[in-house]
């Protein structure tokens, strides 16, 4: 007999090292959403750890691990040595991170090939955690500004997915609209959880006054969307409002064939 799909909620939040739109810094606020939207898989985008006087040299994703009960992964996209005129002996890092509630097997960080520009460095942060003793695989990353620089890195991302070949969510921010080149690319393989759910993008920049989708969570055919959403509990958290997304894990791969038979 087939056990029930199991349900599970994921979010993506960039947290703009946890300094709100009132340019106050309080990790604080950015706990309280994830405890509202009740979150088992959360992916943070520009987080700190023990970085710089900004976000006061913390480790901020050790902090959210411990205020939230919940396991975590850290993949840095800019790293250096301790600040001068500090005590610390840590690296600083800045980067991306993934909370859990199911434990995480695994996981990779991977660097994007620099630009000829002079640009910020970004990566993929790749995991695996343990749903009913089923891998999924988790991708967390925040691409460039840059049109041509995001479609080579989105390009990494796809074949990372396809060699990995499990269920898979990736989520983070984009830097890029709805039915962009880049959205279209990435649709091709992988649906967008807000896309599927309401057929209109979920705006989540600006905070306070949304006018732009940026941060998204694609999925693999094994998974099924049931709802997704923007959360507009206090905007001033950040400079981004996260989505949210519950899904439905197919228990099999005749029930993952019949939902990519729906999408062709």
């Amino acid at each position: 007999m087939r056990s029930k799909k199991m349900e599970i909620t994921v979010l993506t939040f960039n947290i703009h090292h946890g300094i709100g739109t009132d340019r106050k810094l309080d990790l604080e606020r950015i706990a309280r959403i994830i405890e509202h939207c009740q979150a088992d898989v959360v992916a943070l985008n520009e987080v700190d750890k023990h970085f710089s006087r900004r976000s006061g040299y913390v480790d901020q994703l050790g902090w959210l691990a411990e205020r939230l009960g919940m396991n975590s992964v850290f993949g840095y996209a800019m790293s250096s040595k301790p600040a001068r005129k500090t005590s610390l002996l840590h690296s600083r890092q800045y980067g991306n991170a993934l909370l859990s509630r199911f434990p995480i097997i695994g996981h990779k960080n991977y660097i994007f090939a620099s630009s000829a520009l002079k640009l910020e460095d970004r990566a993929l942060l790749e995991a695996s955690i343990l749903i009913n003793g089923k891998p999924i695989a988790l991708y967390v990353t925040h691409l460039s500004l840059i049109p041509f620089v995001q479609w080579k890195q989105a390009h990494m991302i796809l074949q990372r997915m396809k060699q990995a070949n499990l269920p898979a969510i990736l989520l983070g921010d984009f830097n890029a609209k709805p039915h962009s080149r880049l959205w279209r690319k990435m649709t091709k393989r992988l649906t967008d959880a807000c896309y599927q759910a309401s057929a209109v993008p979920c705006p989540t920049y600006p905070s306070v006054r949304p006018k732009v989708q940026l941060d998204y969570i694609f999925v693999s055919h094994h998974l099924h969307i049931v709802s997704a959403e923007v959360i507009r509990m206090m905007p001033v958290a950040s400079d981004h409002l996260p989505v949210k997304a519950v899904l439905k894990v197919q228990n099999s791969i005749e029930e993952a064939n019949h939902s990519e038979g729906d999408r062709s």
